[in-house]
C-alpha cells in the first residue's frame, strides 16, 4: 500500500473552525512532531510505502492528509474547503500531485467536499456523506470518476463527527467500525445490511477516534485512547491492532486516519 503524509513542521492550533479547537488549549510542538514520527515509523514497519509533503507555515491543519482529496488511480479528486481558514491548501497539494504524476481533477467552485475524510467505499457504493463538510450535490460529479456507480448518502448532524471518517471505516472490505449514535437509524440499517461485519464503536470511542483508523488488510493503527473492549473486538475480528498516542492532533480534531491519504 502507498499513503501520503503531510510533515508536521507547521502544524498549530491557530483558529477554531470545530468544536475540537479550544483556543484556551496549546499545542506541543515536539510531542506532535514524536507522534507524528512514530505513526510514519509504525507504518513503514508494516510494509506500508509511506510518501511525504511540505507543509506550509499558513496552513496549521494540512498535517491532515486525508482532506487533500480522493486518489483514483492515477487521478486525484482535490477536496474544495469549506472554511476559509483552510482553502489555499488547495493549491500545495495540487503541486503535490501535480508533480508526482497525478491527474488532478477539480470539483465546480463553491462546492464543499474534503476528500476521502468524507467518503468510504463500501463494496459497490460509495459511502458518502453531507451536511457539515460536504454538500450533496458534490457527489454527482465525483461519482463520473470512480468505477462505482451507486451512492449512498448520509447526512451528518453530530458537530463532533464533521467528516464520516470520525464515526464510520473499513478495516477490510468485510469488515467496518461504526459508532450507531454518528448515524440516522435508516442509515445505520443500510449500513449493517452493506457490511458482513459491524464493529459497533461506543459513543465515547468514537470521541477518542475509535473509528478514525487506517488499515491495510491485516493491521489496524487507532487511537491509543480507546476502550479495552473496542482493541478485544478488532483483536477478536481477526486484525493486529497498533495503538497510537494522536493526543496532539485530537485537540484539533484530529485522529490516525486525518493524517494518511491513501494513494493505492
Amino acid at each position: 500500500m502507498k499513503i501520503l503524509l503531510v510533515d508536521p513542521k507547521n502544524y498549530d492550533l491557530k483558529y477554531s473552525i470545530n468544536p475540537w479547537m479550544n483556543l484556551n488549549q496549546s499545542i506541543n510542538k515536539d510531542l506532535a512532531k514524536r507522534q507524528w514520527n512514530k505513526v510514519r515509523n509504525e507504518l513503514e514497519t508494516a510494509n506500508v510505502k509511506v510518501s511525504v509533503c511540505n507543509s506550509e507555515e499558513h496552513l496549521p491543519d494540512m498535517v491532515f492528509a486525508a482532506n487533500a482529496g480522493m486518489v483514483v488511480g492515477e487521478k486525484v479528486i482535490l477536496s474544495s474547503f469549506r472554511d476559509e481558514e483552510r482553502q489555499s491548501e488547495k493549491k500545495y497539494f495540487m503541486k503535490w500531485f501535480t508533480s508526482n504524476g497525478f491527474e488532478v481533477v477539480n470539483l465546480p467552485k463553491n462546492m464543499v467536499w474534503e476528500g476521502e475524510a468524507c467518503s468510504v467505499i463500501v463494496g459497490d457504493w460509495l459511502l458518502a456523506s453531507y451536511g457539515i463538510r460536504a454538500d450533496k450535490e458534490a457527489y454527482e460529479d465525483i461519482i463520473k470518476h470512480l468505477k462505482i456507480k451507486k451512492v449512498k448518502l448520509v447526512e451528518l448532524i453530530d458537530p463532533y463527527f464533521y467528516h464520516l471518517d470520525v464515526c464510520f471505516s473499513m478495516i477490510s472490505p468485510e469488515v467496518s467500525l461504526v459508532c450507531p449514535l454518528g448515524f440516522k437509524n435508516s442509515d445505520y440499517d443500510w449500513i449493517l445490511g452493506n457490511v458482513k461485519h459491524v464493529i459497533e464503536v461506543s459513543y465515547d470511542d468514537a470521541l477518542n477516534f475509535g473509528c478514525n483508523i487506517f488499515s491495510d488488510g491485516k493491521n489496524v493503527f487507532i487511537s491509543s485512547r480507546i476502550s479495552e473492549k473496542l482493541e478485544e473486538d478488532i483483536i477478536k475480528a481477526g486484525f493486529i491492532v497498533h495503538k497510537l498516542d494522536v493526543s496532539e492532533y485530537i485537540k484539533t480534531g484530529g485522529g490516525v486516519k486525518c493524517l494518511i491519504l491513501n494513494l493505492s
